[in-house]
């Protein structure tokens, strides 16, 4: 790179580079670090398009295009994303929210109307960034929102973005659903949400060199089949006396059919399965009966 540079000039030539490189959107991942470093709107690199960057800024830029091109996510090196429209901080200690995981809020905000004259206590389970729980508390400002993790560092990241976002009622607690002797927390929870580790351990070789190599494995892989979170919560759920009344899961695409087939023997709720935009099963709607 020469040492002056403007906005248009500057993604010229990154994208050439990101072309050489075989990334599948060159022009777009070039845009999406620069607006990081500029701190900009993606609209605004081009109403600005003849704005010089000053050396420090062709610096950090340099620094994201090399941390790119080892196949870091975008999201971490910038340092945020969004969810459902609202931004998401995100950092390797917590999972990049996916866009099939905003099916699980619109099918509850879907809900509300059914819901609206209880009192509806939600508890998502794995919170990760904090993305479901803060979107939920965001669409749906009436219900009581409560999140837990495993990881101290992640709920560290949920309160932050609770903040960046206004959502100060969220209550964040630590919580190890699979080792915890009692299943869930003092609390009168009516729904559970979740979107857990579901990848198999021996699926985790084949995932993509970004997801594999930078994202938290504690929030990827169960370490086992990939089917531990579903079976403790069908176990709670086969109880004589359900603690929950609604339980919404994102499943796995490659484990959906046996996950579903679990549901099944339960027997004291109704199911039922949304598919994403790829026409996979991806959630699970259990409904007590």
């Amino acid at each position: 790179m020469s040492d002056t540079w403007n906005t248009v000039q500057i993604l010229a030539v990154t994208t050439r580079y990101f072309q050489e490189k075989g990334f599948g959107n060159p022009r777009l991942e070039a845009e999406l670090l620069l607006c990081g470093v500029l701190k900009m709107k993606r609209v605004e690199l081009y109403l600005r398009y003849d704005r010089p960057l000053t050396e420090p800024e062709i610096e950090l830029y340099r620094e994201y295009i090399r941390r790119r091109t080892l196949g870091e996510p975008i999201q971490y090196i910038i340092g945020q994303t969004e969810f459902m429209g609202l931004p998401i901080r995100v950092n390797p200690a917590v999972l990049i929210p996916r866009p099939e995981t905003e099916l699980l809020v619109e099918y509850l905000i879907e809900r509300k109307d059914k819901l609206q004259n209880r009192k509806v206590h939600i508890w998502d389970v794995g919170t990760g960034s904090g993305c479901l729980a803060i979107a939920l508390a965001h669409f749906w400002p009436e219900a009581i929102i409560s999140a837990s993790d495993i990881s101290e560092t992640a709920l560290q990241a949920a309160a932050e973005n609770a903040r960046l976002n206004q959502k100060n009622d969220i209550h964040f607690f630590r919580h190890d659903f699979l080792g915890d002797t009692r299943p869930e927390p003092d609390g009168d929870y009516s729904i559970l949400v979740s979107n857990p580790p579901y990848i198999a351990l021996s699926e985790m070789t084949g995932l993509e060199k970004q997801v594999r190599d930078f994202e938290p494995h504690l929030a990827l892989t169960d370490q086992a089949d990939g089917l531990r979170f579903y079976n403790r919560i069908f176990e709670i759920l086969s109880a004589p006396e359900p603690a929950f009344d609604e339980v919404l899961l994102e499943m796995s695409g490659t484990l959906h059919e046996e996950i579903i087939r679990r549901a099944r023997q339960i027997g004291l709720f109704n199911i039922h399965i949304e598919n994403d935009l790829n026409e996979i099963p991806r959630l699970l709607h259990l409904e007590k009966k």
